[in-house]
């Protein structure tokens, strides 16, 4: 035999030899399914081991999908048509879809046919959907309500869940009363609205994070809690990268807009923190831990005693923020801090780089307590002169002359800088953002603003124009 033989023959049983190992890892692999819902009603798979969604009355309901995707394994899909899935069976602490909530063992996409369509209604039973680990889960397009539980009223995560263009409304909880996550969580495109924590150890109204959580183009809105954490709350642990996201109008005792614990990192950036209220402190932020706050607007957000915009605890770092019309209500009783309280720690610091804080209709713009700090790294902004800004380009006294708070573009709301304001080209460009809140491009016009908002020159519009 030849060698030229030989080696063709050993190709051809290497070759054999690597197509029997694929397909015998196909022949194991899990099998994924879809399954389309077709029954509103809250009833159970018959039979797990046959792989369809079938119901003793011939149907397939959205509970049965989720019982036979966690039989099956995989990677399967449910498929939610418009209607109103009201869950109906009593039971709560059980672990497998049979009782109460929606369990989710496995790896599983739910696609409803959009948050005004396609509603799932806990109906007060339990919480609606609870996510295992290790299963990575993906739920879209629905609206979660009415859910009630210990803890994550309308969903608990131990997994990895991804959710987006989803409402999550009226749920309650004593921890996180529209969502609980301790594992990895990312919310895009979404609301989560009007969830409550209240009681003994209540915590995070909107959304409670001992894990790893991201948004992206989301708003919380109107939750409650009786504690600490109105709209989101940040465990001891947990990290929390906020991103283009519009807290508003939620309350709380502290920490109304966003509660950050101590042990726990927190970045919120490109964002509006607005109107929210505590009864206590940190009306739009209790930052404790580690905290970083990006080109993002801090405005109208009230508190009764301290940091109507935010209370610094731990090590927080203020980068091209606009904090404006933050205040205190209960000045008579020693209320400080309008815009920003640093203090229930000592030697906890903040430090304010291209920042603008002004507005604030209480006794100052700032206040820290001795043992704490407030450290300027230049191009700040104030209208008083309560922050400490001593360092390079800092402006005191000065009206930062803003617009009101607004759609100029971007994602969230924002303030304007007026065309004559002390703000434009007046910051570093060292370590300036490469973009504003909105989106829009910095510097304009060679040197970055101080704020969220970059100034554009109308003429730079029709500069290109005048060039052709």
């Amino acid at each position: 035999m030849s060698l030229k033989t030989l080696l063709a023959i050993s190709l051809f049983l290497l070759v054999n030899s690597i197509a029997v190992f694929i397909l015998s890892g196909k022949a194991h692999a899990k099998p994924s399914a879809t399954f389309s819902v077709n029954d509103t009603t809250d009833l159970i798979d018959d039979d797990l081991a046959d792989g369809i969604c079938h119901t003793a009355a011939e149907t397939c309901t959205l509970r049965a999908a989720i019982m036979q995707a966690n039989a099956l394994g995989g990677m399967n899909t449910i498929s939610l048509p418009a209607g109103i899935y009201t869950l109906t069976i009593p039971g709560a602490y059980e672990d497998y879809a049979l009782t109460g909530d929606l369990d989710i063992q496995n790896d599983l996409t739910i696609n409803g046919t959009g948050a005004t369509a396609a509603i799932v209604n806990g109906n007060q039973l339990d919480r609606l959907f609870e996510v295992f680990n290790p299963a990575k889960a993906i739920m879209s397009g629905i609206t979660i309500r009415n859910g009630n539980a210990m803890d994550g009223g309308g969903i608990k995560n131990h997994g990895a869940l991804w959710i987006s263009d989803t409402v999550i409304i009226d749920n309650r909880a004593i921890a996180g009363g529209g969502i609980f996550n301790s594992g990895i969580m990312r919310i895009t495109n979404s609301i989560i609205e009007s969830n409550s924590s209240n009681g003994n150890g209540a915590n995070c109204g909107g959304i409670g994070n001992a894990g790893n959580l991201e948004t992206a183009n989301t708003i919380v809105r109107a939750n409650q809690t009786s504690n600490a954490g109105g709209g989101i709350c940040n465990s001891a642990g947990a990290t929390s990268d906020l991103q283009t996201l519009t807290v508003v109008s939620n309350t709380a005792q502290y920490g109304a807009g966003i509660f950050n614990t101590n042990n726990a990192t927190l970045t919120v950036s490109y964002s509006l923190i607005n109107n929210n209220v505590a009864q206590v402190s940190g009306g739009g932020i209790s930052a404790g831990g580690q905290c970083v706050l990006l080109n993002t607007t801090v405005s109208g957000n009230i508190a009764q005693f301290a940091g109507g915009g935010i209370e610094n605890g731990g090590s927080a770092s203020i980068i091209n923020v606009t904090l404006s019309g933050n205040y205190i209500t209960n000045t008579q009783a020693g209320g400080t801090g309008g815009n920003i309280y640093t203090g229930y720690n000592s030697g906890s610091s903040i430090q304010l780089f291209n920042t603008i804080i002004a507005n604030s209709s209480t006794t100052g713009n700032c206040h820290f307590e001795p043992g704490t700090f407030i450290i300027s790294l230049g191009h700040n902004l104030s209208d008083d002169n309560t922050c400490n800004l001593n360092a390079m380009g800092d402006i005191t006294n000065a009206n930062p002359l803003l617009g009101p708070l607004q759609n100029n573009g971007g994602t969230t709301l924002t303030h304007a800088l007026l065309s004559t304001s002390l703000a434009i080209n007046a910051g570093d460009n060292t370590n300036c953002p490469p973009n504003d809140q909105r989106g829009v491009s910095r510097p304009q016009a060679g040197i970055c603003d101080i704020g969220a908002y970059e100034f554009v020159f109308p003429f730079l519009l029709y500069f290109p124009v005048l060039l052709r």
